[in-house]
């Protein structure tokens, strides 16, 4: 038996290989999805070489093969003269008719319909057509020497300008030149829509109809925020207490608090107010309030039996006179003349002043004329 089974095992071992094989195979056909009709496989050299290597002629004799030089060769010449060129973006030719303001401005990648200017017809602002790495640039000359020029591209920074001879081949003239050329028109202004009436007649403007305000509660909240405090007002807060169920006595006899000028050694006020009223308490009692503490010897310091010292008022200033300017008897020089009745300065001719002046009558009394308005009298003003 087992003899019998080692006789028969190769031959167990190929048709069930045979049989896994042919299912597999059955499995991955059903599986794999169907293949595209647009796709074509590019043709391979080596497969072609390989081709022609195999075949051979009716009787029985290998052909030839042709060198790999041929068959490039051909393949060069089946190929079409448009993949051969290189493929080049933007305008090729200039248009002479343009309909917008750019087009002028374009690099085109051949030259102008037109021809290279002479030496003599270069002068600042000339346009040109620039050469640039095959493409043709709009340009214009920005200055002129004896034997060169300085050449700009149009709508690009002066650091990108040239400066070549006057003969250069790189120049040609701009195709606004050309007689068959037509200037692009200039862009339309924005009009704003005026409103007309049945008749089509624009009426008058009127005022602009105000745009709702977004409410945003965190801006008003910010608002309220960075707004300044505003001063102490009794009677706001006494409404605020009656909104509260608060009692509130009325407000009577409120003084709003004085502000104290910087530099004054003055005591702030004390404002006294129904809610809270001040506290009279004698000069020499213990709980008397403390002085303010300037230092020896000046105003304001506590005595040692704790009255203050008396502040002298600052010497008020001389009011000036009523009667400003006197004339000079007999003038200076044949020349009406006034003094100064403080000063004593002579002045000729009229007094700079709106005030009172004392003039002499030809008696030679005195009477009195205001500048300012203009009167006379004989009494002299009190």
């Amino acid at each position: 038996m087992l003899r019998v089974l080692q006789n028969n095992m190769p031959v167990l071992v190929q048709s069930s290989c045979r049989s896994i094989g042919l299912y597999l195979r059955t499995c991955s056909t059903a599986a794999r999805p169907p293949r595209s009709q647009f796709l074509h496989k590019r043709p391979d050299l080596s497969t072609s070489s390989a081709a022609t290597a195999s075949a051979v002629d009716p009787q029985g004799f290998p052909e030839p093969q042709q060198p790999q030089k041929n068959q490039s060769q051909s393949q060069l010449q089946q190929t079409s003269p448009q993949q051969q060129q290189p493929q080049r973006y933007g305008p090729l030719d200039v248009d002479l008719k343009p309909r917008d303001q750019l087009r002028p401005l374009l690099p085109t990648w051949n030259p102008p319909p037109t021809r290279r200017p002479r030496p003599e017809e270069l002068e600042v602002s000339t346009r040109l057509r620039f050469r640039l790495e095959d493409r043709w640039w709009a340009a214009t000359v920005r200055e002129v020497s004896e034997n060169e020029v300085k050449v700009g591209y149009d709508g690009w920074p002066s650091r990108h300008d040239e400066t070549v001879p006057r003969d250069s081949d790189r120049l040609y003239l701009h195709e606004s030149f050309h007689e068959d050329y037509v200037a692009p028109p200039l862009p339309q202004r924005y009009q704003r829509p005026t409103a007309t009436d049945a008749e089509g007649n624009p009426l008058p403007a009127g005022p602009r109809a105000p745009r709702p305000k977004v409410y945003d509660p965190e801006k008003e909240r910010m608002k309220r925020a960075l707004r300044p405090p505003l001063p102490y007002n009794p009677e706001k807060e006494r409404l605020k207490r009656l909104l509260r169920g608060q009692y509130a006595p009325p407000v009577s006899n409120f003084e709003p608090p004085v502000q104290e000028q910087p530099g004054s050694t003055d005591e702030p006020a004390v404002v006294e107010s129904p809610l809270h009223p001040v506290q009279q308490t004698e000069p020499g009692s213990s709980s008397a309030t403390p002085a303010r503490q300037f230092g020896l010897g000046q105003p304001g310091q506590a005595r040692p039996d704790g009255a203050m010292q008396p502040v002298p008022a600052p010497p008020a200033a001389p009011a000036p006179p009523l009667v400003e300017w006197t004339e000079v008897p007999g003038g200076v020089n044949g020349t009406r003349a006034f003094r100064h009745a403080v000063s004593g300065e002579v002045r000729q001719g009229p007094p700079p002043t709106t005030s009172w002046v004392e003039l002499l009558a030809d008696g030679g009394n005195s009477y009195y004329w205001h500048v300012g308005r203009n009167i006379t009298q004989w009494e002299k003003p009190q």
